[in-house]
């Protein structure tokens, strides 16, 4: 065999472990506030571990070594299914989640028993390709398991792709095509178990699924994301799944590779460390200061019930200078067609950070007046973790609908473009 080809065979895995590397952090590098994170991030990251294990089965050197990364290959394999299915309820905003929680621990039980047992990798073959996988009684209750998943999901978004608005319907789009050609994968990596060899289309189907979510991510808030991508960022998941795969491959045993999932979830945990930590002082002040000792900001967070029949938006500056829609009506009177609690990259710069803080630098609060019938409140907070800029917009009728909340001391005439200057 060409020594090209089989050395492409056994490093192949590399393109879905470095497409699972670059999703993962850009979605925690953009610190996604979405709905449907949780699910896309479980995937991306089953999927990881099954291109990892994919990845070191190819380049076992003892059989029970291809045996245990065959293994660690299924039980990602069922938790992608899983997540899957999650990832599609959070988009459709679909209840009950015990349904969700049910799958997950039918998933993690047939992940126990992949792993633990030879029902499922009875052994492993072996040709001019190197090892494979052969499949153990238990194959054919997972391959029904694993097509009811995929099926299930895409006919949960052919029926609701209509009820959920626009937005939500290009994001469904994406995700169909994404699910057609995830079952051609799914019935890829199925085939072999019964002697049907069909290698790489398993591989590139899932590579080619992160590759359409993350498009949707970033063209149709699939998952929150608006920025494009960052080459920096593209450039960083490449090099951390390249140093840690080499340094995997350089190991010639199995307690040796050991050491490689050490580092790797030592990579993982270092660059999100921020974003990690970031979370817990999110959580700890949404539960205990918010309710505790800032009645504002409980305000704040019951702003759907207290501005929606006001009329008002809510907009807020974060300290990574994105800017964030509290409400709908926030983005009515800026002019744009998003949904609310998007980050908004299009209106993030520098000029517009400057000309917040220096409204808000030198005083508790301000009022301005956008145009003729709408102010807004200028203040800055401290919110969970968060320093920015909270901008309440109101109608001057509804006025009376902020007291309680604050009591404005200054009022100030500005240009609404001249916050908010148009690209």
């Amino acid at each position: 065999m060409n020594s090209s080809l089989l050395t492409f065979h056994k490093l192949s895995p590399l393109i879905p472990l470095t497409a699972s590397f670059w999703l993962i952090y850009i979605i925690q590098s953009h610190k996604l506030e979405s709905k449907a994170r949780n699910g896309v991030l479980i995937y991306v990251g089953s999927m990881g571990c099954w291109a990892f294990g994919s990845l070191l089965m190819r380049n076992s050197d003892q059989m029970a070594e291809a045996i245990l990364w065959a293994k660690v290959m299924w039980a990602a394999g069922i938790i992608m299914t899983a997540a899957m299915l999650h990832f599609v309820h959070e988009l459709l905003e679909l209840r009950p989640k015990k349904l969700v929680y049910g799958f997950y621990g039918i998933s993690a039980l047939m992940a126990a028993t992949a792993l633990t047992t030879r029902e499922l990798v009875a052994s492993i073959g072996e040709n001019a390709w190197g090892y494979y996988g052969k499949a153990g009684p238990l194959r054919y209750p997972v391959m029904v398991f694993y097509l009811f998943f995929i099926s299930y999901s895409f006919i949960l978004l052919l029926k609701y792709r209509y009820s959920k608005g626009r937005v939500v319907y290009h994001a469904v789009n994406v995700t169909l095509i994404a699910l057609m050609i995830e079952l051609v994968g799914a019935i890829a990596d199925l085939l072999p178990t019964v002697g049907i060899r069909c290698y790489p289309a398993g591989m590139f189907t899932h590579t080619a699924f992160v590759m359409l979510i993350a498009y949707g991510a970033f063209k149709h808030q699939l998952i929150g994301v608006l920025s494009r991508p960052q080459p920096r960022l593209v450039l960083a998941s490449v090099t951390y799944s390249l140093i840690a795969s080499g340094i995997a491959l350089t190991f010639t045993n199995t307690p040796s590779r050991y050491v490689f999932v050490f580092l790797l979830v030592f990579l993982f945990v270092a660059f999100n460390a921020y974003h990690f930590f970031d979370d817990i002082a999110y959580v700890t002040a949404k539960y205990f200061r918010f309710r505790q000792q800032a009645p504002l900001y409980r305000k704040m967070d019951d702003a759907s019930l207290l501005f929606d029949d006001a009329e008002v938006g809510i907009l807020a500056l974060n300290r990574r200078n994105e800017v964030l829609f509290a409400n709908r009506r926030a983005a009515q009177l800026v002019g744009r067609d998003v949904i609310e609690g998007r980050s908004l990259s299009f209106l993030t710069n520098d000029i517009l950070r400057e000309k917040l803080m220096k409204y808000t630098q030198h005083r508790r609060e301000t009022v301005i007046t956008v145009d003729g019938n709408t102010s807004a409140d200028i203040m800055p907070i401290e919110l969970g973790g968060y320093v920015g800029t909270l901008i309440c917009f109101y109608p001057k009728s509804k006025r009376h609908a902020l007291e309680g909340l604050k009591k404005p001391s200054r009022l100030r005439s500005l240009s609404f473009w001249d916050i908010f200057p148009d690209k």
